[in-house]
């Protein structure tokens, strides 16, 4: 019997022990994504699926989360945090108050620093950490000629093959999402031959050549479809 109780008492002496322990987050930082012109802050993403704040513990009263500014990182309330209690975990809810400002050409990464303020059984204290919100690319802009007008004078013949001007555009997105096509306007088509992944125009016919021809140039976004008139004058 005197043996049960001493065990009974170290076990209770240990689990005191744990109790009184200092309270961590469950990692000193977090990479949280999010998609750029959010609409909605369930679309945060939390990929290691490790839960985002602090256990309770019997000596937690409460915990509730902010964000703190420092001097390198002041982002003039765009973001709020929120604490949700469910079971035996305190998490933090990160927010977005302008959801539209959130543009991964601007700024790919903001840095927070969350502060968790804890009352416990024991007093009062503050738990730190950080994090790194990954903004992710949408396909939401278009592509852009470098120039509004392409101008070149030839003063030799043309020869069929020949390749007369290269245009160029540029999309802000990001890898796939920064693909695009050019397009002749169809006027011409039995005269030049433009290349959809390069831009490069070439000479294909020769007969009754013009003096000047004045066209339009077409770029647009493999994925959106959609069409930018340019104004292209040769």
């Amino acid at each position: 019997m005197s043996s049960l109780r001493i065990l009974i008492l170290y076990i209770i002496l240990i689990i005191r022990i744990i109790d009184n322990k200092n309270i961590y987050f469950t990692q000193s930082t977090y990479d949280i994504w999010c998609q750029e012109n959010i609409l909605s802050n369930s679309l945060f993403l939390y990929p290691n699926r490790i839960r985002a704040g602090i256990y309770h513990t019997s000596n937690i009263k409460s915990v509730v989360y902010d964000l703190i500014d420092d001097n390198n990182n002041n982002h003039n309330g765009l973001f709020y945090v929120k604490t949700k209690r469910i079971a035996d975990f305190y998490f933090f809810i990160l927010n977005i108050t302008r959801p539209f400002d959130i543009n991964r050409e601007y700024q790919d990464i903001y840095v927070l620093h969350i502060q968790a303020n804890i009352i416990t059984t024991n007093g009062n204290s503050t738990e730190e950490a950080k994090i790194y919100l990954h903004v992710a690319d949408s396909n939401d802009n278009d592509g852009v000629f470098d120039m509004d007008i392409y101008e070149k004078n030839f003063t030799e013949p043309l020869e069929l093959q020949q390749s007369l001007i290269d245009f160029h555009a540029s999309d802000a997105d990001e890898i796939q999402y920064a693909q695009i096509l050019y397009e002749l306007s169809s006027t011409f088509n039995d005269t030049f031959s433009l290349h959809p992944y390069t831009g490069e125009l070439y000479l294909i016919s020769n007969n009754n050549l013009k003096s000047i021809y004045e066209f339009d140039i077409y770029v647009y976004d493999r994925h959106r479809n959609y069409f930018l008139n340019n104004n292209i004058k040769t």
